[in-house]
């Protein structure tokens, strides 16, 4: 009698089990949406003139910044050009044109902090809680092939997957600079 009843509350578990599983989503709130296509296209609608001793000129809610002055916590953009803008000789500029995306590449900081750490009291310790993720993607032009790659950050306090969406991309660059997907 005992061992009905055990085997009727386990087999009635598991059959819940079963159940609420078979409810639960298979997909993440954090799902991947595509981000940019390697043969988009992006648009710089306004000439961009990179700070002196730089290789990058920032824009945030579609206004050009300094570093220094970024919200670190919204996502943010840069263009960055092949070589540093040089003491004494013309600041570099973008000007307004179309370049290809040739590659996007996406990446993350959360392995370099432990690793720092690690080395000094040799305790594996977990990843941040602020992770800074990118979306960087390869810049094509016959007409300007100094400019290397639009790069798209968000830095986030939480785990997960937080890469910069398009549609963030999209309100970081506001009218300076648009991405056209195929």
């Amino acid at each position: 009698m005992r061992n009905t009843k055990l085997f009727i509350r386990g087999s009635l578990t598991f059959a819940g089990l079963l159940v609420i599983s078979g409810c639960a989503g298979t997909t993440s709130k954090y799902a991947d949406e595509p981000r940019v296509a390697p043969t988009s296209v992006v648009q710089i609608n306004q000439q961009l003139e990179i700070p002196p001793e730089m290789a990058r000129v920032y824009i945030q809610n579609g206004i050009h910044t300094g570093k220094r002055s970024l919200d670190k916590w919204l996502t943010y953009c840069s263009v960055l050009m092949q070589e540093v803008n040089i003491p004494g000789e013309p600041l570099q500029t973008v000007a307004p044109g179309k370049f290809e995306i040739t590659e996007v590449r996406e990446y993350n900081d959360w392995h370099y902090s432990p690793r720092i750490f690690a080395s000094m009291t040799l305790v594996r310790l977990d990843p941040p809680s602020n992770v800074i993720y990118s979306v960087d993607m390869r810049l094509k032009s016959q007409q300007q092939p100094g400019v290397r790659s639009l790069i798209c950050v968000k830095h986030v306090d939480a785990y997960g997957r937080f890469y910069p969406t398009l549609a963030e991309m999209r309100v970081a660059l506001g009218d300076a600079i648009e991405i056209n997907m195929p």
